[in-house]
């Protein structure tokens, strides 16, 4: 099998040092059970977000399948393009469960 491209492991190092809040970010990398020379790339995004004395784990898991790795292509920019869009669904998902978190804590403070 070959390995993944150069860009997406560029793009996965990024997405793991971005950090806006406090969080726990990480990924692996498998065989695809799905396509045999193909990956998949389970990333997941955990956070304690809350105010004392109580705090909510928010926890974003998503799955990537990619589709150009097996044959050594020259270019993976469908992988790249759907990955991107993968992870940026990651950040809006967790921001969205933040306001969630927020938001309750205000209502209960009025």
């Amino acid at each position: 099998m070959s390995s993944i491209s150069k860009e997406i492991k560029e793009m996965i190092d990024n997405w793991k040092k971005t950090e806006v809040i406090p969080n726990s970010r990480n990924y692996s990398i498998s065989k695809s059970p799905i396509v045999n020379g193909e990956y998949m790339i389970v990333f997941e995004v955990i956070a304690k977000i809350g105010f004392e004395p109580r705090k909510e784990l928010i926890r974003i898991r998503k799955r990537f399948f990619t589709f150009e790795q097996k044959d050594n292509l020259i270019t993976s920019k469908g992988d790249i393009y759907n990955l991107k869009l993968l992870l940026d669904n990651i950040e809006v998902e967790f921001q969205a469960e933040i306001d969630k978190v927020v938001s309750g804590y205000l209502q209960k403070k009025q």
